[in-house]
């Protein structure tokens, strides 16, 4: 038995001095095989951060590197526009068809024309305000706008005497679409030979943008930008209207005074192709949704006299508000050509753009429309209408 286990511890021995000799060649090879691996990826990260040292931005800024200055820019523009509302019809011409059916003593109307509000041409002004900021190439831009838009139109038919017309087929008048008040003073329609009316616009917009202007090729830049929208807006408008009949003279007049105010969220792109360095072609795309609160009221006012006693026949005012909340969507369009120098080693920029420009507030006509009742003006609604303003923008920008 004592011969047999120093027989198996020699045979263990010998085992474990010849791997010992087989396994130090390899933990050498090992150890250096980690060395050389050390080595290469020392030498491959210092030769990458030498390539990023060297390698331009992906996307480098548009905005000028200003050494000594304060990174800022300021812009001026002026506006050429003009406003329009849509679904403001002021006057209706008519023609006495045929006697009512029902009732023969009234007649019956076709409608041959609406008559809308043209539109006129007004200046108003931009001005903006605003810094490069040193993350990234970040901006930071805060714009006023301002625009007064102010219209008046007309439209004639020849004079006729209410009492004779509304019972002769083939007559012409001109209808009052705001609600006839023609029940109370005993006629079915009441209308004129002459209408008159008045649009008139103030606007004034506060934008503040976060945005990063960056080049995308070398004739291709592109600035995203996002932020908030703050604006408001009165409108006044007044239609009238004249009508005889027999001896009597009556005078309508509808005004509503529209008050408006929101401030919501703004987002839009900035897109610029060069022709050459200095010479280009700009858009600008924009959505703003904004939650404000609208203020309506309308006042109807009808007076009929007799011009040769001087008495007042008949004299009826009406007046009815409409306050209301909602959301409010505008869209913004622009397309123009652009010019710009950089001076002083490139550290300042002059900037001059030439373009047409469009914006559009859906559903922000909302005035209140009546129709005649039996007795008095019953509520039919809102307009629903669009306010566009659309024109030339000439602008200058410093950056320094």
């Amino acid at each position: 038995m004592r011969h047999a286990m120093n027989d198996f511890f020699r045979l263990f021995s010998n085992v474990g001095r010849k791997m010992k000799k087989q396994m130090i060649p390899l933990l050498a090879f090992a150890a250096a095989t980690l060395s050389v691996n050390a080595a290469e990826y020392e030498a491959q990260k210092q030769t990458m951060k030498k390539q990023q040292q060297h390698c331009p931005e992906i996307t480098p800024p548009t905005a000028p590197v200003v050494q000594n200055g304060v990174d800022v820019f300021v812009d001026a523009e002026f506006l050429y526009w003009y406003g329009k509302e849509t679904n403001l019809v002021y006057a209706v011409n008519e023609l006495v068809v045929a006697p009512n059916p029902i009732n023969p003593a009234q007649q019956q109307f076709s409608f041959t024309k609406a008559n809308s509000m043209d539109s006129s041409w007004d200046p108003g002004f931009r001005v903006g305000l605003g810094i490069n900021l040193p993350h990234d190439g970040w901006d930071l831009y805060a714009v006023w706008t301002w625009f007064h838009n102010e219209n008046t139109d007309t439209t004639s038919i020849p004079d006729f005497d209410l009492a004779t017309a509304i019972g002769t087929t083939g007559a012409r008048i001109l209808d009052f679409p705001f609600g006839r008040p023609g029940n109370t003073i005993g006629v079915t329609t009441l209308g004129g030979s002459r209408a008159s009316a008045r649009w008139d616009l103030h606007m004034n917009q506060i934008d503040l943008q976060l945005g990063r202007g960056y080049w995308l090729s070398d004739h291709f830049s592109l600035r995203p930008y996002a932020g908030l929208r703050g604006a408001w807006e009165e409108t006044d408008f007044t239609v009238k209207m004249r009508t005889r009949s027999g001896d009597v003279t009556t005078n309508m007049r509808t005004h509503f005074d529209r008050d408006w105010w929101g401030v919501g969220l703004l987002g839009g792109i900035q897109p610029t192709w060069y022709i050459i360095k200095n010479f280009g072609i700009y858009a600008d795309l924009a959505i703003a949704l904004l939650w404000g609160e609208f203020d309506i009221t309308r006042t109807q006012t009808t007076v009929s006299a007799d011009p040769v006693t001087t008495l007042t026949t008949f004299d009826l005012k009406e007046r009815f508000k409409d306050d209301f909340n909602q959301f409010q969507t505008v869209i913004d369009l622009a397309l123009g050509l652009r010019w710009q120098m950089y001076f002083s080693d490139d550290e300042y920029r002059l900037r001059f753009d030439l373009g047409w420009e469009n914006h559009v507030w859906l559903d922000h006509n909302q005035l209140t429309k009546f129709n005649n009742g039996l007795v008095a003006l019953d509520y039919e609604g809102r307009l629903y209408g669009q306010l566009s303003m659309t024109g030339v923008v000439f602008r200058a920008r410093f950056d320094f």
